[in-house]
């Protein structure tokens, strides 16, 4: 994960070195984003479920909603508090010769909270970001239409990335992210498979105002 994440971190950096002399942040901003995303096809999960890997959904839509606090403005250059959820849904079903559905659907679910800092370089039109958070994450998977009746494994997650931000009007933006989730083994209870340590890429993207 390092490699990608400092990857990340050297493109978005210097992209916003432009920013000096400009209007500093504001102290507050906030962003709604959607992705389509890979979960991951896990074989431990599915031999849990007593199904083949590729039985598993292959992708999720989600959404993020994020809310910054810049507590110390710089020239260029900001450092803020940033507070994150994310929820995110897959279904997979598998089909007969006439496109029927057979069998029980596979359900798995993303969704958490956390909380971190950022790092922010720019100005009060656009700027970029890094940032770092840790929180509470679910990620369960399970048979059938309806969730068991049991809440799901919760385990404190990190995640790390950073994004950017464009106004095109004086409160309203398009912005864009890029973050990966770490997540951590899971032993199996008695509703929920067990699920190996994964590393989760989401790219999203959506609206930004301050």
């Amino acid at each position: 994960m390092s490699v990608r994440v400092a990857a990340v971190l050297c493109l978005l950096v210097p992209a916003a070195a432009f920013a000096q002399g400009q209007q500093p942040l504001p102290v507050f901003a906030a962003d709604v984003r959607i992705f389509h995303s890979s979960l991951g096809q896990d074989p431990v999960t599915a031999n849990d479920l007593s199904v083949a890997p590729t039985d598993l959904p292959k992708h999720a839509l989600g959404g993020m909603a994020d809310v910054h606090l810049y507590l110390i403005r710089g020239d260029g250059w900001a450092l803020g508090l940033v507070g994150e959820g994310i929820l995110a849904h897959g279904r997979a079903q598998q089909v007969d010769g006439q496109g029927n559905p057979t069998g029980q659907p596979v359900q798995q679910y993303l969704r958490g909270l956390s909380g971190g800092v950022s790092l922010n370089f720019g100005h009060r039109g656009g700027w970029s970001y890094v940032s770092g958070a840790i929180g509470p994450l679910e990620f369960p998977t399970y048979l059938g239409d309806g969730a068991p009746a049991d809440p799901a494994p919760r385990q404190y997650t990190v995640n790390l990335g950073g994004g950017a931000r464009w106004f095109a009007s004086p409160h309203l933006a398009f912005c864009f992210d890029v973050r990966f989730y770490q997540t951590t083994p899971e032993v199996a209870t008695g509703v929920y498979p067990s699920r190996q340590r994964k590393q989760l890429l989401i790219l999203s993207a959506g609206i930004s105002v301050k």
